[in-house]
């Protein structure tokens, strides 16, 4: 896994993992969320196997650091862009 990015909102620490997944002859990518508040309570969630486009990935995982999305929205942001 590769850092993306982390970003902080309040107490709540995000960071924003992109994924990597061998298949056949090539390689799909997908993000990881774990967030951590100040109690030291982490949750997390991925998505796998979203694109075989790693830029395109990329901009996806800069648009959800962006705008703080949690491991709770992860799989609803990923339907909606894979829905567009």
């Amino acid at each position: 896994m590769t850092a993306a990015c982390k970003s902080e909102i309040g107490n709540l620490r995000l960071r924003y993992e992109i994924t990597e997944t061998e298949v056949g002859n090539g390689t799909m990518y997908g993000i990881s969320i774990t967030s951590e508040n100040e109690n030291g309570y982490k949750e997390s969630d991925a998505v796998q196997s979203i694109t075989t486009n790693r830029n395109e990935l990329e901009a996806l995982c800069r648009k959800m650091c962006d705008g703080f999305v949690t491991p709770v929205t992860l799989r609803d942001i990923v339907a909606d862009y894979l829905n567009r």
